[in-house]
């Protein structure tokens, strides 16, 4: 059985692996990818003034507390915030290490995550509130998604070219911390540049139900601003067939693909091979 299962895990972080250096290399030429084909056209998006990271997050905690000052500083010192730096930013979620009682796993996803990550450009810094609430007066991990971001400086110093993966946790059966998600979504469409984003995950299948309207309301707030605005999520392991139904809307900007087989492929594949037995 212990094989088995290191068997499973070995090829769930291959899974996430290649889901996220196949999305970073699409984009690698600093260029938005074509836009999907089964989203209808939408209108021109109307020209939107810039907007700062640090700006965002005041806004999105009126009063400063442990958690955002500990998120500012981390924009702050890797120029996330400055008008002119240009972020690619994904939106990965892995097994809360706190909560789920998995850390095995979830050390696993996130190793997976941050390597893919390093395929773009090398880990220049992180924040994660999972390891800051040890010694917090307050808890950050529920609330305020963990940040990790790669830089790479081309010939030009001026201009670097930085990856942001927000964090968000998963519990097997209580999904995932929708705080949490809401506020990694209204972070990532600040700084994403193409306004089309990526999240990597469910982990497990139970988090579909819990992530379907937090992703639902920030698309429909960003495309108040940004009528383009669209959101695809890619999972190398949920495999509840039911996940494309619950992760998938065309008309509000959300799809869904896996890179693995669903339940259902797999049982009528093995009912198959009985069968021609």
């Amino acid at each position: 059985m212990a094989a088995s299962g290191n068997r499973g895990a070995g090829l769930l972080s291959l899974g996430l692996f290649s889901i996220l250096a196949s999305l970073l290399v699409a984009r690698s030429g600093g260029k938005p990818p074509p836009p999907p084909p089964a989203l209808p056209k939408a209108a021109p998006a109307k020209a939107a003034p810039a907007k700062e990271p640090c700006a965002a997050l005041a806004s999105l905690e009126k009063e400063a507390n442990e958690c955002t000052n500990q998120l500012r500083d981390f924009f702050l010192r890797n120029q996330l915030c400055a008008e002119s730096s240009t972020v690619d930013t994904v939106v990965g979620t892995f097994p809360d290490p706190s909560d789920s009682r998995l850390m095995s796993q979830s050390d696993q996803v996130l190793s997976s995550l941050v390597l893919a990550a390093e395929t773009s450009a090398p880990l220049a810094d992180l924040w994660l509130p999972w390891r800051e609430d040890k010694d917090a007066k307050e808890s950050c991990h529920t609330t305020w998604p963990g940040a990790v971001v790669f830089q790479k400086v081309g010939t030009d110093p001026s201009k670097v070219d930085r990856t942001l993966l927000l964090l968000v946790g998963e519990l097997p059966t209580a999904g995932a911390h929708q705080q949490q998600l809401k506020r990694a979504l209204q972070i990532a469409f600040i700084t994403n540049p193409w306004r089309e984003l990526d999240v990597v995950g469910p982990t497990f299948s139970g988090s579909a139900a819990s992530m379907r309207p937090v992703l639902l309301e920030a698309l429909k707030t960003a495309r108040e601003e940004y009528e383009t605005a669209a959101i695809k999520v890619v999972t190398g392991s949920a495999t509840d067939p039911r996940n494309q139904d619950v992760l998938t809307d065309i008309a509000a900007g959300l799809q869904f693909e896996s890179t693995v087989a669903s339940d259902e492929a797999v049982r009528q594949a093995l009912f198959q091979y009985l069968l021609d037995k």
